[in-house]
């Protein structure tokens, strides 16, 4: 009885074994963990995990993450009231100027003009308002 237990427990183990034939056997593999980045390089410099850095261009912000680096847009308003976009910059294609109070037109920065309905209004440096204007 016992020589038949024997080959019973011998073939059970025979065809389990074989069905694992095609896998490999991982109890004792080696795993290399994931490791996390350092932080992020860009143009040469080492930045680490959680900075924020601005881009070449003043209208866009890097920042350095565990997946990456990453940069977004950061508007800034223009001094000007007539800006267009370029990238993620609203640029001044006629320079810093503010608004007319009367007309259609705008007025560069640091210059003063006449209005009939508001007196003499000028344009601070910097531009990007409204003229303030006097009797």
């Amino acid at each position: 009885m016992a020589l038949v237990a024997i080959g019973v427990l011998c073939g059970v183990l025979l065809c389990v074994s074989m069905g694992h034939a095609g896998r490999p056997y991982r109890q004792f593999e080696v795993v290399h963990p994931v490791t996390a980045q350092p932080g992020c390089e860009q143009d040469g410099v080492m930045y680490p995990v959680g900075a924020i850095w601005p881009h070449g261009d003043p209208c866009r912000t890097c920042f350095c993450s565990p997946q990456g680096m990453g940069c977004v847009c950061t508007p800034v308003k223009p001094p000007c009231m007539d800006p267009t976009v370029d990238g993620c910059c609203q640029i001044c294609p006629n320079g810093p100027n503010c608004y007319h109070p009367d007309r259609p037109v705008y007025i560069p920065e640091g210059q003063c003009v006449d209005s009939e309905l508001h007196g003499r209004c000028c344009c601070p440096m910097g531009g990007g308002a409204h003229p303030s204007c006097v009797f």
